[in-house]
């Protein structure tokens, strides 16, 4: 266990300062809604709602029906009354890459990772929304960092959705890397393959973690 885990665990956050969230997935057949609880020994499931969407509402990740998912989500909320939501987006318009910086006196900055963006997607950085990881690999003094891609057009579209349903992001994230945190144990230091099947495409992800801190 890491020194991280350890000091979560001895002193945790204090639930005031917590923003209770729900997980929604969003892919061109559904909606899934999931909230989770603390249970006395573990996380637990508190509710579970799935929602069929038409053909066409959601179309490669994009949304093409505002009105229909707009109606979709109204009816989530209002079952679970719920006000902050982090966002599991569908893989056909993210990118992640894996890429190497050498870090300056205060680590790996945004900066640095920003003058990767256009050698290795095909937009402007003005054009994206990006988060990164440092996986604890080292290539001589460079440190390895796997960056998670998106574009701002994407995002901003179902921001704006959300806006009109009373739903605040707390962030955003490409479906396969929500996948692998929901299902790989931080602590299993293996190499993962994760198959995701659904009804029109297969996606299939490696995964590899960065060694224990």
């Amino acid at each position: 266990m890491s020194i991280h885990s350890i000091t979560l665990k001895s002193f945790p956050t204090p639930s005031f300062l917590v923003m209770p969230a729900a997980s929604i997935s969003v892919s061109d057949e559904s909606l899934r809604f999931l909230e989770l609880k603390k249970g006395k020994k573990s996380i637990e499931l508190k509710s579970y709602m799935e929602k069929n969407l038409s053909s066409g509402v959601v179309k490669a990740g994009e949304i093409e029906k505002n009105k229909e998912l707009i109606s979709a989500l109204k009816e989530m909320k209002e079952e679970f009354n719920t006000k902050h939501v982090l966002l599991s987006l569908p893989e056909e318009k993210g990118y992640i890459y894996t890429t190497y910086i050498t870090p300056e006196e205060e680590g790996v900055t945004e900066d640095q990772v920003a003058f990767t963006l256009e050698k290795n997607v095909p937009f402007a950085v003005d054009e994206v929304v990006f988060d990164y990881v440092e996986t604890g690999e080292k290539e001589k003094e460079a440190k390895e960092v796997v960056v998670m891609v998106l574009p701002k057009k994407l995002v901003e579209g179902y921001i704006d959705v959300l806006k009109k349903v009373d739903l605040t992001p707390l962030f955003f994230e490409i479906e396969s890397y929500s996948l692998s945190r929901a299902i790989v144990n931080a602590e299993d230091p293996r190499t993962h393959i994760i198959v995701h099947i659904q009804k029109a495409a297969t996606n299939i992800s490696i995964i590899l973690l960065p060694p224990s801190a």
